[in-house]
């Protein structure tokens, strides 16, 4: 997707495996991944210091849930979406209007979703 291209997202995902398919498809889109964390810990220093665009999230790190991070990404105007197997069960009431990537996903259903949030902050 063209509209995508240059767009610098920041993953959020405690397992490597998938933040390393993550990784390859957005790249594969055109992003510039803004960077990688393991933890809300990381996301939060990246977020400090990065340009960041959009977010991915994990719902469910090893370490807690990624909602600290989605507040601050919220506050800073940076759309964001969640990705969960445990579908919208596991979002904060909070956090309902934000789009969901169930896992397991595909490279298609992380690029319309990502389209679709990145388009209404354009």
């Amino acid at each position: 997707m063209n509209e995508l291209k240059g767009l610098r997202v920041l993953i959020v995902e405690d397992e490597s495996i998938v933040a390393m398919f993550l990784e390859d498809i957005l790249e594969g889109m055109g992003c510039v991944i803004a960077g990688v964390a393991a933890s809300a810990g990381e996301a939060m220093a990246i977020i400090g210091q990065a340009d960041i665009q959009a977010a991915i999230l994990d719902v469910n790190l090893d370490e807690g849930r990624s909602m600290i991070v989605a507040d601050l990404l919220r506050q800073k105007g940076v759309p964001f979406i969640f990705e969960t197997g445990y579908g919208k069960a596991g979002v904060p009431k909070q956090f309902a209007d934000v789009p969901l990537l169930p896992k397991p996903f595909t490279s298609e259903d992380l690029t319309k979703t990502l389209a679709t949030v990145t388009r209404r902050v354009r």
